[in-house]
């Protein structure tokens, strides 16, 4: 962990000086496939707009370091991210005068998203999780991937059909081509570059079994109630990042709620083009935090379920003339849009540096002080749903004026259901929610 983070920028490996530097922000999801990174330069004088020295795809390196000069050499650590490539630039001229100068803002995205390879290839048969790595291995040199094994989960598909690049990106091969017919162990599937430039190919259900990496908890003056779980906490799992909220926001539902409401009991039409028969089942997605256990729940979704009882379909959605391997699968794929129903934004002060999308977050909250001396299995109701296990979604860090004190972290955190245990949660007539399990 980082006391006091630094945020570097290098254009074409030279430091771009801290005084020409602000405003850096460095954005990774599992929902977006390349992370993105903006960046401002202070240019009064005209000097960089006016030499040219920013064009598009001119390589763009980014570290953090740590900035506190009063530590031990022995103890400074730091990590370098994946290169970047600008895409977009902006001067707005704000100096107004002969200089023509102002603030740069600078747009980057990886290389891959420029440099792809564009050449034809007919693949053979195989599993899409081992297509989708070779074309990562595949990719131009000056791309950098770096290919981990274990960061490329085994697709459920049967693999005994070729595959077709025709006049498009490997990205796009990628993303139009072979994730809508990827899925991996039957689960919705994520496919991601993270900042250190690492494809990562999973699903829901694979990323949430995860132990959590790191502990969230209130900020001081109100963790009283939550000190002795946090300390259990840290020695039971290990987990060696912990973190202070400053603040967080939650959203039930999000931008297209119908998308999600769809999932709920979405009618399904399959074709299978070997034999013609037709298949028409109703679905319930799988996207869940667990199985539901008296007295503990997983798998309850923020719905009526009477209300549910009496809806005969949430959509309909038909898949003909495909496989039905791949029909399958993009029917299971839609539970993607569930995977965000319930979200967490946590701000931090401070950059997060030892942990990634799609791991996973241990979240405390304060119990609830719940005075009922007349009936004590109410005075036992203290636990705010919102606590336990979530799935990191989203990560933006930002530095202001290049100063380690102004570093934050917004994590965006997520569950497609609840988390409760029925003697202790503060939910009221829990009985009430719709169940996925």
């Amino acid at each position: 962990m980082l006391t006091r983070p630094l945020i570097i920028v290098y254009l074409d490996r030279v430091q771009i000086p801290a005084r020409n530097l602000e405003d850096v922000a460095i954005f990774n999801s599992i929902d977006m496939t390349l992370p993105e990174l903006s960046f401002k330069i202070i240019d009064m004088d005209g000097l960089y707009l006016s030499q040219l020295d920013l064009y598009i795809g001119a390589t763009v390196g980014i570290d953090i370091i740590e900035g506190n000069r009063n530590l031990e050499k022995s103890s400074l650590s730091g990590h370098s991210f994946g290169d970047f490539v600008i895409t977009k630039i902006f001067d707005g001229f704000e100096s107004n005068n002969e200089s023509m100068g102002g603030f740069i803002q600078v747009w980057c995205k990886p290389a891959w998203y420029l440099f792809g390879r564009y050449q034809g290839h007919a693949y053979p048969p195989m599993k899409l999780s081992e297509l989708i790595k070779q074309v990562c291995s595949d990719a131009n040199d000056n791309v950098k991937l770096i290919i981990e094994d274990d960061r490329f989960a085994s697709s459920s598909d049967p693999g005994n059909v070729p595959r077709y690049k025709c006049g498009e990106s490997d990205l796009d091969f990628i993303e139009q081509k072979l994730l809508p017919y990827t899925n991996i162990n039957d689960s919705n599937v994520f496919f991601y570059l993270d900042w250190f430039n690492r494809p990562n190919l999973t699903s829901f259900a694979r990323l949430i079994s995860q132990e959590p990496k790191v502990l969230i908890y209130p900020h001081q003056g109100v963790a009283n109630t939550v000190q002795n779980k946090i300390t259990d906490l840290i020695k039971q799992k290990g987990i060696t990042e912990y973190y202070s909220w400053q603040k967080i926001n939650l959203t039930i539902g999000n931008d297209d709620v119908r998308k999600s409401f769809a999932t709920m009991k979405k009618r399904v039409v399959l074709e299978n083009n070997e034999t013609g028969k037709i298949y028409i089942a109703n679905q319930q997605p799988k996207a869940k935090m667990g199985k539901d256990k008296s007295p503990t729940f997983f798998a309850k979704m923020p719905f009526n379920a009477l209300t549910m009882e009496y809806i005969e379909a949430t959509s309909n959605e038909a898949y003909p003339n495909r496989l039905l391997p791949d029909a399958l699968a993009m029917a299971r794929n839609s539970d993607n849009d569930v995977i965000d129903l319930i979200q967490l934004e946590v701000i931090v002060n401070g950059a997060i540096d030892n942990f990634v999308v799609g791991d996973t977050i241990q979240l405390l909250t304060p119990l609830r002080n719940i005075n009922s001396k007349e009936n004590e299995e109410l005075s036992k109701k203290n636990t705010h749903w919102i606590n336990g296990k979530w799935l990191i979604k989203s990560v933006m860090m930002t530095q202001k004026k290049c100063n380690p004190d102004e570093v934050t972290s917004i994590i965006t955190v997520v569950r497609p259901t609840l988390i409760y245990n029925i003697e202790t949660t503060t939910i009221n007539k829990s009985n009430y929610l719709y169940s996925v399990d």
